[in-house]
């Protein structure tokens, strides 16, 4: 499925999206999006926003969605369900978010970024 994926990165990229692509052992690949835009309510206007790609792409679920670790609410408390966590030679916020229903001929790391939006507008 590497090539589904390198489509989806592909499409992603003709957004306008600045990505970078790390694969890992074990087939993880490892994507950030530079400078994603954040709703109002936060302590930045925008993070690097972190997602792990499960080797099964897209059969395997996208799960939990990492930014930069010194992100706060406006009121300078953290997000609800977040830890600081470490990849990729630095560290990371992560959102213990979790898709209640992945089903792989419709969900893609495009579907999954709709799903991070949703939960950066929540606020909490």
């Amino acid at each position: 499925m590497a090539g589904l994926l390198e489509e989806h990165l592909d499409a992603l990229r003709e957004r306008g999206l600045e990505l970078e692509v790390q694969r890992e052992p074990g087939g993880w690949v490892f994507v950030i999006i530079r400078k994603h835009p954040l709703p109002e309510g936060y302590s930045k206007n925008h993070v690097d926003l972190l997602l792990k790609v499960p080797p099964p792409y897209p059969n395997g679920s996208m799960d939990m969605f990492w930014v930069d670790d010194d992100l706060r609410l406006a009121n300078g408390t953290l997000p609800s369900s977040t830890t600081i966590e470490h990849y990729l030679g630095r560290n990371w916020l992560r959102f213990s978010w979790h898709p209640q229903n992945w089903h792989p001929a419709r969900d893609t790391i495009i579907t999954f970024i709709a799903f991070v939006e949703r939960r950066l507008a929540m606020r909490s």
